[in-house]
């Protein structure tokens, strides 16, 4: 056993290490619903990011079953704030269809949809202050 190197002991089997692809960092979160003149505001993800070709590719699939529609619109801040966070994306959904599926399970569909199809690390804030502040 003298020729063979140990794992732990730096050894590295002549193998070259590849580097590894970098994951893009993606966080959303949902903005708390309440009532405006008798009619509830609708339902708003927002993203910090994230490609809009993300976005689009996600609620494409589900406008028709999930939701009716969905509209989203780009927020650029006048100042950066906590130094990374000057895009945000707002997506607004049109007449959401709760009896197909709960909005609380609603995340977990986007998160697993999104690193499915892109090499992405998808973060989400039950919080939307945390989020606001992250």
């Amino acid at each position: 056993m003298a020729g063979r190197k140990h794992p732990t002991h730096g050894g590295d089997y002549g193998h070259k290490k590849w580097p590894r692809p970098t994951v893009w960092q993606v966080s959303f979160a949902m903005q708390p619903r309440e009532v405006e003149c008798n009619h509830e505001r609708p339902l708003t993800f927002v993203w910090h990011g994230s490609a809009l070709k993300m976005i689009h590719y996600v609620f494409g699939m589900f406008r028709g079953t999930l939701f009716q529609d969905y509209n989203c619109k780009e927020e650029i801040a006048p100042q950066i704030l906590n130094g990374k966070c000057w895009q945000t994306y707002v997506v607004d959904i049109k007449e959401p269809d709760e009896h197909r599926l709960s909005i609380n399970e609603w995340p977990q569909i986007i998160t697993h949809m999104l690193e499915k199809r892109f090499r992405c690390k998808v973060t989400y804030y039950k919080n939307y202050n945390k989020f606001l502040n992250d």
